[in-house]
């Protein structure tokens, strides 16, 4: 009766680990199926953005411009990429030509931002970057929110980066922060304006 009962609950449990493994092996091929990408490469489509999901420290974007004219635009990139779990992976640049007063009145904007959530101003830095830089995120969880500013040019440069492959980037590498790694990790350097620690 023993070797019996024993013999019952082997079958029984083979039964269950088996229909557990099965049901982890499917879920796991469907994990794998899902993907979701959006790109634009046009500024008109900048207000499709906001309505995404996924995006780590979203309040960030709010350091690129409302209204993206495409007559002053350079470069204008936005790549969202969501699988099956987790965040999405997202691309997003813009360079803006400005004349001299709207440069002026951008900078005072930049200079004046305020984060919603912590009330924290931009940093500002004039050494981790190309150019001197206002920065909302910088290697937080994999993510880097700056505007790089090119006085010479009246320019600036607005950057979201986040769990982007660095030869996966379209963006021009010297744009990147010093101490960038895979994903949006920076050396040493962990911070955002936008979360409370």
């Amino acid at each position: 009766m023993f070797l019996k009962n024993k013999l019952n609950f082997s079958v029984s449990f083979g039964k269950k680990f088996t229909l557990l493994l099965l049901l982890t092996a499917l879920l796991l091929s469907f994990s794998g199926c899902y993907h979701e990408e959006i790109t634009y490469d046009n500024p008109s489509d900048n207000s499709k953005i906001i309505d995404l999901t996924e995006i780590r420290e979203k309040e960030s974007l709010e350091i690129f411009p409302k209204n993206i004219d495409k007559n002053n635009t350079d470069n204008y990139y936005f790549n969202w990429e969501l699988d099956f779990v987790g965040s999405a992976s997202v691309e997003y640049f813009c360079s803006v030509k400005y004349n001299k007063d709207d440069y002026h009145a951008e900078i005072q904007r930049l200079e004046n931002f305020k984060a919603a959530n912590t009330d924290e101003s931009l940093h500002y830095d004039e050494s981790t970057f190309c150019f001197p830089a206002y920065v909302a995120v910088l290697g937080y969880y994999d993510t880097n929110a700056y505007a790089l500013v090119d006085e010479n040019e009246h320019t600036i440069h607005y950057i979201y980066i986040s769990l982007v492959r660095k030869n996966q980037l379209k963006l021009d590498n010297a744009y990147l922060p010093d101490g960038y790694t895979d994903l949006g990790n920076v050396n040493g350097q962990s911070y955002s304006i936008c979360s409370k620690l």
